[in-house]
């Protein structure tokens, strides 16, 4: 169920897409400006993306497999493109793995994430916490 503002009262949409057990997603797959649904599903490690936003079943228009066991999935518009890439956190080795655009390329970036930089700069956490994505300061366009 997808509401397009923040007040209470029914969703604007009842998408059906996805698996039981599919971890739920959204993003601007198509550069229309427009989010819309995408799934990770951890049992085979694939993303899964739907441009369609209407009531009932969406098709699969995009399928994406470059990740492991335990990754934990991000969406982000990760070159300020306009459209939203995939991406994923690997725990094991603190590693975040990014794949620009949607196509059969491999992804683009491998980051390691220091938690001790955190710490030192005055951010708290504790184990299990899970990482979300965003603009988190001013931008230059």
């Amino acid at each position: 169920m997808i509401k397009n503002n923040l007040i209470a009262g029914i969703e604007d949409y009842n998408i059906a897409f996805g698996l039981a057990g599919d971890i739920a997603l959204g993003g601007d797959w198509n550069v229309d400006g427009v989010s819309s649904a995408g799934v990770y599903r951890p049992g085979n490690g694939t993303f899964y993306t739907s441009n369609r936003n209407a009531n009932g079943p969406a098709p699969t228009d995009g399928t994406y497999t470059f990740c492991n066991a335990g990754d934990i999935p991000l969406t982000g518009d990760w070159t300020h493109s306009g459209y939203s890439g995939l991406g994923v956190f690997r725990q094991a080795s603190n590693t975040f793995v990014l794949k620009y655009s949607l196509d059969a390329s491999a992804p683009n970036a491998t980051a390691q994430f220091d938690p001790d930089l955190l710490f030192r700069n005055g951010f708290d956490g504790m184990a299990g916490d899970l990482p979300v994505s965003g603009i988190w300061g001013p931008t230059t366009e």
